[in-house]
């Protein structure tokens, strides 16, 4: 996720999330991908913070051992923590580092070996690229936060082969297009 937010500051309060650098955004986007449903696909999240000076979030897995139900605050507190370089519960892996560039980080995930796919409500219909992203085993979806990406990332992703795909024309909540992709691709894979 290009969150075209700064990141959030060491000491942010649990109690305003959204008015913290969108981590509540983020908190329901981890939540939607960790535990993950899928069998066939181990999801990661990157959430790069692009504004002032940007930092990047990396979620591989929440804690092992959740508080039942794990919620959106549970969440945040797991990322202030990793902001902190505080220790995590077992399992969980937040990691938090900074980027010199976003265009060069970018272009690093491009160069992995990532097909980058960018959603957004002007592209192509998701089941368009069933063929590709039944072959391919590294994907990497960019989604923007409220709203779409702006144009000088659009232009680095597009310039890196980048291609625009459509969950449908309205605007999702970022959790909403992510655990709606994984249900899609986890029954192409299946096909």
């Amino acid at each position: 996720m290009l969150l075209e937010e700064k990141p959030p500051s060491r000491d942010f309060s649990l109690k305003n999330l959204p008015g913290e650098s969108k981590v509540d955004v983020v908190a329901r986007l981890i939540l939607s991908l960790f535990p993950s449903f899928v069998e066939t696909m181990a999801p990661q999240l990157q959430v790069l913070f692009t504004k002032e000076s940007p930092w990047l979030l990396e979620v591989h897995s929440l804690p092992l051992k959740p508080s039942i139900p794990c919620d959106e605050l549970e969440v945040a507190a797991l990322i202030k923590k990793a902001l902190n370089n505080e220790p995590l519960p077992e399992g969980a892996s937040f990691h938090w580092q900074p980027v010199d560039n976003v265009g060069g980080y970018l272009r690093a995930i491009r160069a992995q070996g990532y097909q980058m796919f960018q959603l957004t409500e002007n592209g192509q219909p998701l089941s368009h690229y069933k063929s590709v992203f039944q072959k391919e085993a590294k994907l990497c979806f960019v989604l923007g936060g409220r709203q779409d990406i702006s144009v000088e990332y659009e232009a680095i992703i597009t310039s890196l082969g980048g291609r625009k795909v459509s969950l449908g024309h309205k605007a999702y909540l970022a959790s909403s297009c992510t655990t709606y992709l994984f249900y899609r691709l986890e029954k192409w894979l299946a096909e």
